[in-house]
């Protein structure tokens, strides 16, 4: 009898623990690390906030008038009105004349990609195409219009451009040399 009570207990002691005991520190090491993994991304969400408002903190501190450049550069809308008066506005100063003016509506950016740019990578802006004519002016005054598009704010690319001579009986007197450029352009813009 004296070794029967023992042996019960510990039989008991076992059964307990493959039963009730075992389960239960499984579970609470499964939390155990759980509750480690949440703490892990808690600190990483803190740094993340950390790093926002820094973030947010350096957008604020920017001058209003280089945010303004950058909104000039890389629209959030096509903003074609503007785009078409602006080259409008730079081929008049250069004593140019526009028309012909035709457009796309504005469509996802171009299907080819770039050097280095994967087929899965997706981009966060999209295209507006532009077509025009411009005529009246010299040679010298288009390279000027030219660089004069060039250092403008807005981001322009010229897919491609014709020009050609215009016939001297039409010319008025006193002019010598006048061309017609054409013009096929895309520019780009935010999307949401």
């Amino acid at each position: 009898m004296r070794l029967i009570l023992p042996v019960l207990l510990i039989g008991l002691a076992v059964v307990s623990f493959v039963l009730f005991t075992n389960p239960l520190w499984i579970e609470v090491q499964a939390l155990m690390a759980e509750r480690a993994a949440f703490n892990e991304a808690l600190g990483s969400s803190k740094q993340f906030q950390t790093l926002r408002a820094e973030l947010v903190g350096r957008f604020n501190g920017l001058p209003k008038a280089d945010l303004e450049k950058l909104a000039r550069m890389l629209p959030d809308n096509p903003d074609s009105i503007r785009l078409i008066t602006q080259i409008e506005r730079i081929a008049s100063d250069h004593g140019f004349v526009i028309n012909n003016i035709k457009f796309e509506e504005p469509k996802a950016a171009i299907e080819t990609r770039f050097v280095g740019e994967t087929a899965a990578a997706t981009r966060s802006y999209q295209v507006f195409s532009l077509e025009f004519s411009i005529g009246g002016g010299r040679y010298n005054d288009f390279v000027a219009l030219l660089e004069d598009i060039e250092s403008s704010l807005r981001l322009i690319d010229i897919d491609s451009l014709a020009f050609s001579a215009v016939s001297r009986t039409q010319l008025p007197a006193g002019l010598n040399d006048v061309y017609n450029y054409s013009f096929k352009i895309r520019t780009y813009w935010l999307s949401s």
